[in-house]
């Protein structure tokens, strides 16, 4: 009688293992970690297009050789939605267009849909004009 209630609670245990492994996403997406001093937001433009990068805060002034390297620059609005969406939400995002010569802020709906998706997603979004 032992041998078929363990045989038993075999075979219910791995059906509910079964079940739960489909449950599973197989692919989570990775999120950047919480950063102490938030992050930090740049944005400019070459041509017609806007570039961006996010970048975890610091007490330094960063040069724009550093926040437009290839490694750390974000091509276009999509690509920045991509990574703000990274982020946990209560995350501070400091946009900042003074500190860095050559950033600048987007004007009009490219500047509406980065706030709505910031407010959507709960980061705490903060604008340096």
């Amino acid at each position: 009688m032992r041998l078929f209630s363990g045989s038993a609670l075999l075979v219910i245990l791995l059906a509910t293992l079964a079940g739960c492994r489909a449950q599973i996403d197989p692919a989570p997406q990775a999120t950047l970690a919480g950063s102490m001093k938030g992050y930090e937001l740049y944005s400019w433009q070459s041509g017609e297009r806007w570039y961006y990068s996010l970048l975890p805060g610091t007490n330094r002034i960063k040069s724009f050789a550093e926040i437009s390297a290839e490694n750390v620059r974000l091509p276009d609005t999509e690509a920045l939605m991509m990574e703000l969406g990274r982020l946990p939400a209560g995350e501070w995002v400091y946009w900042t267009t003074q500190r860095v010569p050559g950033t600048g802020l987007p004007a009009g709906e490219i500047l509406a849909q980065v706030m709505d998706y910031c407010e959507q997603s709960g980061l705490l979004l903060e604008i340096e004009r």
